[in-house]
């Protein structure tokens, strides 16, 4: 009997802890689906889909696909790609924590960088993801987006976390 429970308890606890960061991935896929509704490209209008790109391995796993699958956004699907270098094809390209941030920063002209990295946005990411109270919350440099050729609007920016209260 307690052989059964213990192998139950392991059970239990590896769900529990597998259950955090998928959650958490949902969060970010969802966010970045929305962030899609509150930028603007002035560089690329196009009629093409909307593309998201994540860099490298796809830490979302279907989430983003399953969130992605059937969105509109302004008429236009949504596309999500694994990059492994720069593309000019991305509106949005999320790079990991780990990653090489410097390279696709460089290369951001009209696409929004997002990451996770505790120092994506001191090193010019424009959104920064962050984890509150195990949330998903998100920060915003608007000096970046700017730098980046992309326009992010009041309503997303009134949404932004302040992870620097007081900070000039």
């Amino acid at each position: 009997m307690r052989r059964w429970q213990l192998v139950l308890a392991l059970v239990v606890m590896a769900s529990t802890a597998g259950a955090q960061p998928v959650e958490l991935s949902e969060q970010k896929a969802h966010y970045l689906l929305r962030f899609l509704r509150y930028v603007e490209w002035p560089t690329r209008p196009g009629t093409g889909p909307f593309v998201i790109c994540v860099v490298a391995l796809n830490q979302f796993g279907a989430a983003l696909q399953a969130a992605a699958k059937g969105q509109l956004v302004d008429g236009r699907p949504v596309a999500i790609q694994v990059v492994h270098a720069p593309s000019t094809d991305c509106h949005i390209v999320f790079v990991p924590d780990g990653m090489n941030v410097g390279a696709y920063i460089r290369a951001a002209h009209g696409t929004l960088t997002v990451g996770e990295s505790p120092a994506f946005r001191s090193q010019g990411g424009a959104i920064t993801f962050v984890v509150v109270d195990n949330q998903v919350r998100f920060t915003i440099s608007a000096k970046a987006a700017a730098r980046a050729d992309v326009r992010i609007s009041s309503r997303l920016l009134r949404l932004s976390y302040d992870d620097q209260p007081g900070a000039p």
